[in-house]
């Protein structure tokens, strides 16, 4: 949600906030509701924008299955994305692998580029017949996933 009041001949800022206020778009601390003023070319402008759309909301981890094979090293592509589906900059990713003696995940943990991506790299370490490992990718409450094949680890 985006409000953009400009301000009419005499409204200054606190009479835009108040307008804000009494419309119940300004909550109180603690809300999912982020109130700035902003000026730009001599006209103040001031926006409400909802915090909680920014927060990673989604991974997406590309390739979705893996077939390194025992010392064979394959690249992750990790994206955050948030609830609308846009890129999240600058958020922490930690990734863990659920059996590492199969297979493991390196960096522990990393933050985002400006373009929401993050790169792992995936590690076979050993060969167990009919087993698969999955690596978790986490982020926020965001969690993703990629399989190992069975017959490679």
């Amino acid at each position: 949600m985006k409000l953009v009041l400009k301000r009419i001949e005499g409204m200054g800022l606190r009479v835009a906030l108040f307008l804000l206020l009494f419309s119940g778009l300004l909550m109180l601390p603690g809300s999912n509701i982020v109130v700035a003023g902003l000026e730009c070319c001599g006209v103040p402008e001031v926006y409400a924008e909802d915090a909680s759309a920014k927060a990673p909301a989604f991974i997406e981890a590309v390739p979705t299955g893996l077939s390194a094979g025992v010392g064979e090293v394959q690249t992750v592509y990790v994206t955050v994305l948030d609830r609308d589906k846009k890129p999240v900059p600058n958020v922490l990713v930690t990734a863990s692998s659920d059996t590492p003696n199969r297979a493991s995940v390196e960096p522990e943990e990393v933050k985002t580029d400006e373009d929401g991506k993050a790169v792992f790299t995936v590690k076979g370490v050993a060969y167990f017949s009919g087993s698969r490992a999955i690596i978790t990718f986490k982020a926020g409450d965001a969690v993703g996933t990629v399989e190992t094949a069975q017959q490679y680890l």
